[in-house]
């Protein structure tokens, strides 16, 4: 981790800076200056690895502030940041102390790899700069002679460097190391073109040697450390300091629950916000189709409503009116069928029984002609008497006899025609009744046809009715369905402060994209790294007090430990993360706290 102090009078060339640096893991800015007084006495109780300098508005004064950071803390390095480009200001800043020059124009991955190079003890130019300065470089840092092979060889201890130039493309790639070069005046020797055996001895030596002290020291390495007691452990605690980063001990993250647009936002990185407060605006690009088309089904489904509610009324009607024909039928039709029925056959037996009273002049009546008959034959007899007595003529009886025959005849006949009278009245009384029935069967058939055109219409009815009902309630379900709003406003879910903010207006967001993150700072925690063997001196709970800053600056808060990872790394570190109060919501997350663990 290289430990950065940035120095520049400009503020937001400071908030620059330290917003390029923050997001690499290996890069941290422990903190931030204006003025040459202070910075210097932060240098001396920070202690940075890297001093990042501006400085344009200083001018001489910066190049006196880069000598006494060089001067009162050698193990810093300060590595230059200006836009003046000219050899003497150049040189004056390396003569101080300075481990590089970058011009303000160098991209962020240039300034990245420059601050890690000059970490790690090598010098950073500029490839434009490198040769105004190259070979004005004193040399005492840059030249070195080697009498015994009679070269002189310069030390160029600049890393890899890619610049872009004015008008042209080029990258130029330069890395320290030492390049030899031969004397003008004297050449190779001729015995350098042979090795000796003795040096091919020598060399086996020194190799077998090295070989057989990395094993031993290896061994030595491996050799477990003897245990600790709990006594040991918690005494080597005590009096030991650990160091962490600060971070919040809970952080939100909000994410999208609709593809949608980001039309608004409110907020910005580092805000402070509140429950329920208004973050984000989010316009549905699919809403107003969506709102036209339930629009439309609204539409429809009343329509639908509308015309299966008249087909009800009228099916409703019409049993009604069915209803009405079959209560009229039952009320007179009925009736008076069956008295015109009876009427007709009342009619039909008086007319039998009339046809069968004899009228005065009617001659072929049974009982007339049964009575001359009757006459007849007794005349005859006694005509018969009188004739065989002598008392009338032959003629007379003949003429008595002929009358009987013709009474006989006329007495069957009339006995022929009341037979005939009788059985025609029957079929007549018969056929009557049989009309009767006709008559009755016919109304009932009739009301049957009626009732069962009711039990349609009633079937209607019920099927107009539940249809009316099923389309109701698909208009209740739709009535009730939530109209899809055009615009969302994303609220706060909890309080904290915007830390990230990865959307801006316009952009097309999906589902589950996060849109921001918060940050809890009412507790932060600091994570620090404890060896296996004093691990068990440490309990959950266990108070600790933590300082962030040196100095009078310095800040002291109250914490307690609320994680500690049973496992441990490669190294045999735990991990133990100890939470405490930030009261006043200060900016502390990302510093470096030291910590100290209290007794039980």
């Amino acid at each position: 981790m290289v430990r950065i102090l940035l120095f520049s009078e400009q503020q937001y060339i400071r908030r620059y800076l330290q917003a390029l640096l923050d997001p690499d893991l290996d890069l941290e800015v422990i903190a931030t200056d204006q003025k040459v007084k202070d910075a210097i006495k932060q240098v001396e109780n920070s202690q940075p690895d890297i001093v990042l300098m501006d400085i344009d508005i200083l001018d001489i004064d910066g190049v006196k502030a880069t000598q006494n950071i060089c001067q009162r803390c050698p193990h810093t390095k300060v590595l230059v940041l200006s836009s003046n480009d000219r050899d003497e200001y150049i040189h004056q800043t390396l003569d101080a102390g300075a481990m590089g020059y970058l011009l303000k124009d160098v991209s962020v991955e240039e300034l990245r790899e420059a601050i890690r190079f000059v970490c790690q003890g090598y010098s950073q130019l500029e490839s434009s700069l490198l040769e105004k300065t190259i070979l004005k470089v004193p040399a005492s840092t840059l030249v070195s002679s080697n009498v015994t092979e009679r070269t002189s060889s310069v030390t160029i201890p600049v890393q890899e460097n890619k610049v872009k130039l004015s008008g042209q493309k080029s990258d130029f790639q330069l890395f320290g190391k030492l390049i030899p070069h031969p004397s003008p005046n004297q050449s190779e020797p001729s015995g350098n073109k042979q090795i000796a055996w003795y040096q091919l001895l020598i060399l086996l030596i020194i190799a077998v040697s090295c070989t057989v002290g990395i094993y031993l020291i290896r061994q030595v390495l491996r050799k477990p450390l003897p245990a600790l007691n709990y006594l040991q452990q918690e005494s080597t605690l005590l009096g030991t300091e650990f160091t962490g980063k600060v971070k919040p001990a809970q952080t939100l993250k909000i994410a999208a629950s609709a593809p949608s647009v980001v039309e608004k936002i409110n907020i910005h990185i580092g805000d402070k916000v509140r429950l329920g407060q208004p973050l984000l605006v989010l316009k549905n690009p699919d809403g107003d189709r969506e709102i036209q088309q339930l629009w439309q089904q609204r539409q429809s489904i009343l329509q639908q409503e509308q015309a299966a509610l008249q087909q009800q009324q009228a099916a409703q009607q019409q049993v009604f009116i069915w209803e009405q024909k079959i209560k009229e039928s039952d009320r007179q039709e009925t009736p008076l069928a069956t008295k015109i029925a009876d009427a007709d056959l009342e009619v039909a037996l008086t007319q039998t029984q009339a046809d069968r009273l004899p009228l005065p002049q009617r001659q072929d009546s049974v009982e007339r002609t049964k009575a001359i008959y009757e006459r007849s034959q007794s005349r005859v007899r006694r005509f018969r008497q009188l004739y065989q007595q002598g008392a009338i003529a032959k003629d007379q009886l003949e003429q008595a006899e002929a009358d009987l025959k013709v009474a006989k005849a006329d007495y069957q006949v009339a006995q022929t025609a009341a037979v005939t009278a009788k059985n025609l009245q029957i079929a007549k009384q018969q056929k009557f009744q049989l009309q009767r029935q006709v008559s009755l069967e016919q109304q009932q058939s009739k009301q049957q046809e009626l009732k069962a055109q009711l039990q349609n219409l009633r079937l209607e009815y019920q099927q107009a009715t539940e249809r009316l009902n099923l389309i109701r309630e698909q208009s209740t379900q739709l009535l009730q369905r939530q109209t899809p709003s055009v615009n969302t406003i994303v609220k706060s879910t909890s309080a904290g402060v915007v830390v990230q903010l990865p959307v801006k207006i316009g952009d097309q967001i999906f589902t589950g994209n996060p849109l921001l993150e918060l940050a809890q700072l009412k507790y932060l925690n600091v994570e620090v790294l404890v060896n296996a063997r004093l691990i068990n001196a440490l309990r959950r709970g266990q108070k600790a007090t933590v300082q962030i800053g040196t100095g009078e600056a310095a800040q002291k808060f109250d914490g307690k430990i609320v994680t500690i990872n049973p496992l441990p790394s490669e190294d045999m570190s735990h991990t133990v993360e100890i939470q405490f109060e930030n009261p006043t919501d200060a900016l502390l997350v990302g510093q470096m706290a030291a910590i100290r663990f209290l007794p039980e």
